[in-house]
């Protein structure tokens, strides 16, 4: 026991109980690798490049939503929604070094969010070709 600390501190640490409130909760279990809403790049000069697609909250901040399950992003974002599955701290890299506010995991995204259909899917098609 150190200088300062009671017995019950010393039992309350060793059992796993958070001081004053019970149990200590459980950290939530974050997937290795997400689904992040992406789309191929409309650039010709590289065929490769990928943008992932960044959200503006009603705050103004940006983030980008990425998701545990293609489930949960189809249920947010629809069944149309191009995407890659990329290690979460891949895309924690990424959108630290474009300035992005956060990234947000399986997140509910309002009604009137803009959303991919086979008409924007068309058009990219063609743009690509």
């Amino acid at each position: 026991m150190s200088a300062g600390q009671t017995g019950a501190d010393e039992e309350s640490a060793q059992s796993g109980a958070w001081r004053g409130y019970g149990h200590r909760p459980a950290e939530p279990e974050l997937p290795d690798k997400v689904y992040v809403p992406a789309h191929p790049a409309q650039r010709h000069d590289d065929d490769s490049s990928i943008e992932f697609e960044v959200r503006v909250l009603t705050d103004g901040s940006r983030v980008l939503p990425v998701f545990s399950s293609v489930e949960r992003m189809s249920e947010a974002l629809g069944p149309a929604q191009p995407w890659v599955l990329v290690p979460l701290r891949a895309a924690r890299a990424v959108m630290a070094v474009a300035g992005i506010d956060s990234v947000m995991l399986d997140p509910q995204l309002v009604d009137d969010a803009w959303r991919w259909d086979a008409q924007s899917l068309h058009r990219l098609a063609e743009a690509a070709a």
